[in-house]
């Protein structure tokens, strides 16, 4: 079962609960007293508000009533009452302070107040329209503002005083004795208090009951159901969370399927594609593959080493982000324009460095999906060092062209010398004589190229099998050198064999090898100096046996020196040219001795003389060279 949640959950226990009650008490508590405070203001606040309208209207009835009558009448004789009297006396109002009648120059000409109770002086209002009307002063009596109700005397047309009657604007300090009456209002919503908040508790037990049943679970790491006997909404809740809760469990088994399904999907498809990566890794020529975007995805080994991009710089890049070569990318982009449809194969030249080339063959190949409903989705690039096979063309080509002339050098001089037999020279015996020579050369020569191309032919196909036997080098060497300077008594040449008394036989074929070491005989002979030098000289190593042919003659250039062992090549010059030869004893040579296991060099300097190297491998116990 997957864990219920990502991160280990608290349990919460049942002090926190009670905690987060005794808040939610306290703020039931905040609440009630906030309802009571607003009840309270609004009902000071509707007292005030219906003092100030009683104030309003008595102002203004008795500043016109009294505005009515003569001031004479409002200004009886001493010891009798007057009208102010009576208001005194009658007014029954708190908020009562003053009745003056105030004459044109605002002095007071009679007045009554209430107990400790000073009218403020005041001026007269001198615009007709303020006349009569209500105002507030800016003097208070007793730290209380007085709103004040005038209203002018008219004798005979004309203001001849002025009624003033001033009030106290009403405050809280005169509330203080409904004290009483607040509390009563106070009472029964205090009193709720505690019963809407046991009613509260008393509905939400059953959340608190689910909610540690929840902690447990959590704690537990377990998705389960809760199990609360509970009625009303909190039940239905309790019901559908229990519902909810079933569904997720089934849920969670389904998707631990799905999920144990993916995972096992997963490892197939990077089993089969690390498979399908380590093929495609293990080919030996250099295989990209490219998405549908046109970035690599794929990239063997042998893509560094054939382009010289490391293959990070490759995966991950579109090709003209890393290739330099637009032969290469014209290729790749003409893949990806043929979605669908067979690219075709090229050759093309990729530089190494400064002096060499090596030629690519490009196959691009559009990859679709099995059933080819959807687009391209990718592109497989493979390129395919052929250079080594273009080179053998090329050689194949040059082989046939210089066989041809080979062979038609001395068929065309048998053919000129059988056209001349026919001719008057044929009846004169000297001439038959040298023809019959020349005609016997020719073939000689024919039938030496026809050997040569034949042995080579049957070393490189393998139908040669070699028989080795003991071969001493001292006599191999002297009989072969005799042999080399019968054949070329013409020329002037000392020779010389120093092979060290002790040397160690070699084990070779030996007609083989002496074909072998014969070439390279007749070559240090034929291209010497009238009265230069031939050596044959032995060295030995714990594993190794050297014999080296030194000539004195008109040596090697350096730019051809590389190419002395390629079938048919001739040095272009002038001396070279002079002297017989068809470029295969070299080549011949250096087939037999690799197929004894050796190797060859060649050293040069030219117009000096050349030194041909044989090395041989010993055997263990210091016999000769073998495979």
């Amino acid at each position: 079962m997957r864990k219920a949640c990502d991160s280990p959950i608290r349990p919460k226990g049942l002090g926190v609960v009670n905690l987060r009650d005794d808040r939610f008490g306290l703020l039931l508590i905040l609440s009630s007293l906030a309802v009571i405070a607003v009840i309270s203001g609004l009902h000071v606040w509707s007292q005030i508000d219906a003092r100030l309208a009683q104030n309003r209207a008595q102002g203004l009835s008795l500043a016109r009533l009294l505005a009515e009558n003569d001031v004479d009448q409002l200004l009886p004789p001493p010891g009798r009452q007057g009208p102010l009297d009576v208001i005194k006396a009658t007014e029954s109002n708190p908020d009562f302070a003053y009745a003056v009648i105030a004459g044109i120059d605002g002095s007071t000409l009679g007045q009554v107040t209430a107990p400790d109770v000073i009218a403020p002086s005041a001026d007269l209002p001198a615009a007709p329209a303020d006349w009569i009307g209500e105002r507030s002063l800016a003097a208070s009596v007793n730290g209380r503002q007085v709103r004040e109700f005038i209203a002018p005397i008219i004798s005979q047309g004309e203001r001849v005083a002025h009624v003033r009657i001033g009030f106290l604007d009403p405050g809280l300090p005169n509330y203080i004795e409904q004290a009483s009456l607040l509390g009563m209002m106070a009472l029964p919503v205090f009193l709720l208090t505690p019963l809407a908040y046991f009613l509260i508790r008393r509905g939400v037990r059953p959340l608190a009951d689910a909610c540690a049943q929840l902690n447990e679970l959590v704690s537990g790491q377990r998705i389960d159901t809760v199990h609360i006997e509970a009625t009303g909404e909190v039940g239905e809740f309790i019901r559908g969370f229990n519902r909810f809760m079933e569904f997720a469990k089934s849920r969670i088994v389904e998707l631990e399927h799905e999920r144990t399904a993916i995972v096992a999907s997963s490892k197939v498809v990077s089993y089969q594609k690390s498979r399908v990566e380590a093929v495609i890794g293990s080919l030996p020529d250099a295989t990209l593959i490219l998405d549908e975007t046109g970035a690599v995805v794929f990239a063997n080994r042998q893509v560094e080493t054939m382009l010289g991009v490391p293959v990070d710089m490759v995966v991950g890049h579109k090709p003209a982000e890393w290739c330099a070569h637009p032969m290469l990318l014209e290729i790749i982009e003409e893949a990806r324009e043929r979605a669908g449809q067979l690219s075709r194969d090229a050759e093309i030249e990729l530089p190494l460095d400064g002096s060499t080339t090596r030629t690519i063959l490009v196959a691009a190949r559009p990859l679709l999906p099995n059933d080819r409903t959807a687009g391209l989705i990718g592109t497989l690039l493979v390129l395919h060092d052929i250079t080594a096979e273009s080179a053998g063309r090329r050689s194949q080509g040059e082989f046939v062209a210089q066989m041809a002339h080979e062979l038609k050098s001395p068929l065309h001089v048998m053919a000129m010398y059988g056209e001349s037999l026919l001719g008057e020279e044929g009846a004169q015996e000297a001439f038959r004589v040298e023809t019959s020579n020349v005609i016997r050369d020719e073939v000689e020569r024919l039938a030496s190229l026809i050997n040569t191309l034949l042995s080579i032919a049957r070393i490189e196909s393998g139908a040669v099998a070699i028989k080795r036997e003991r071969v001493r080098l001292q006599d191999f060497l002297e009989d072969a050198v005799e042999a080399a300077s019968r054949s070329a008594r013409e020329v002037q040449v000392t020779c010389l064999v120093d092979v060290p008394r002790d040397a160690s036989p070699i084990f070779v074929e030996k007609e083989l090898f002496r074909v072998a070491l014969n070439n390279l005989l007749t070559n240090a002979f034929k291209y010497n100096q009238e009265g230069g030098d031939v050596s044959v000289l032995v060295e030995e190593s714990d594993d190794r046996t050297l014999i080296q042919v030194r000539d004195t003659g008109i040596g090697i250039r350096p730019e051809h020196l590389p190419r002395i062992f390629e079938k048919f090549y001739r040095s272009e010059d002038e001396e070279t040219q002079k002297r017989p030869g068809h470029g295969l004893g070299l080549p011949l040579a250096k087939e037999i001795i690799e197929l004894h296991g050796g190797s060859i060099r060649a050293e040069s300097v030219f117009g000096e003389g050349s030194v041909f190297t044989i090395v041989l491998r010993r055997r263990a116990g210091g016999e000769g060279s073998t495979r």
